[in-house]
């Protein structure tokens, strides 16, 4: 899918999943958006036309962080899969940064380096920076749900398995409104989500959960309407 259509499925569905979960903060929330935006696009790290696919190209911030993903994490983590499994795990798009095992490495080295800076400039925000990271993979993550969408899909666990899950949405198509689709249901959600406690739909002990069940379903949805096999 294209740049702008991950960035608000990503965030479209951090903020259903998290926003119930956190208490109200504008810190948090920035924290919280800023995380899922930077997720969103770090997968297309591996591709030299990265943020977005499409007209034009990326803004400067996030060429400066591709470049960072690109160089510090992506092509060392790729020389260490290709000692394991091969020329399989050559740099390429949809390869180890669109699995699993790329974003969880991915994440986890993120969240280190943020770690590791802060103690270097004397602060403790360990919160805020689980909570980046947390945010950071999710956008990641329902980045790779994305693209399982489309006609090319993923490798959910490569280098792992060779197995792909891959949909009928070619990244592009006009005609295809499906991704319009998926953002305006999620954003309809998420108002839903955000009237419950008004309502008194749901009780204020299980609210906090109420986008952490209905994110999946309607991925599952999602997943059924772009025929993902």
């Amino acid at each position: 899918m294209k740049g702008s259509e991950h960035l608000g499925l990503s965030l479209l569905s951090g903020g259903l999943l998290f926003v119930p979960l956190l208490p109200p903060s504008p810190v948090t929330y920035i924290i919280l958006f800023s995380g899922l935006l930077t997720g969103s696009l770090a997968p297309d790290a591996d591709v030299r036309r990265s943020a977005q696919h499409g007209r034009g190209g990326p803004s400067l911030p996030s060429m400066i962080f591709m470049y960072i993903i690109r160089y510090l994490i992506y092509y060392p983590a790729s020389l260490i899969f290709m000692a394991v499994y091969g020329k399989r795990c050559t740099p390429r798009h949809r390869g180890l940064l669109h699995s699993l095992p790329g974003i969880t490495i991915m994440s986890v080295l993120i969240g280190l380096f943020l770690l590791a800076s802060a103690g270097y400039c004397g602060i403790s925000p360990n919160e805020q920076i689980l909570l980046f990271t947390l945010a950071f993979f999710c956008g990641a993550l329902i980045h790779l749900t994305a693209d399982t969408c489309t006609f090319s899909g993923i490798g959910w666990l490569f280098p792992l398995s060779r197995r792909r899950l891959s949909g009928t949405i070619r990244t592009g198509d006009r005609d295809d409104i499906r991704p319009l689709l998926y953002l305006c249901t999620l954003g309809l959600a998420g108002l839903f989500i955000l009237f419950l406690p008004a309502y008194g739909v749901v009780a204020d002990d299980l609210y906090p959960y109420s986008g952490a069940v209905l994110l999946p379903l309607l991925w599952l949805l999602f997943f059924v309407s772009a025929g993902v096999r």
